[in-house]
């Protein structure tokens, strides 16, 4: 499974860098489907 974007700057920072920027990644992705799922549900109701 091949890591999406910034893999050189991982790499070059390590297991720390890696662990840190995929906990960036992981948020920018989780924070909008959580407020557009709180949107969705909204909406419903």
């Amino acid at each position: 499974m091949r890591r999406i974007g910034g893999t050189n700057a991982d790499e070059a920072t390590g297991r720390r860098g890696f662990s840190f920027s995929s906990y960036i990644k992981a948020s920018c992705v989780f924070v909008p489907v959580k407020e557009t799922i709180k949107l969705t549900l909204v909406d419903k109701l």
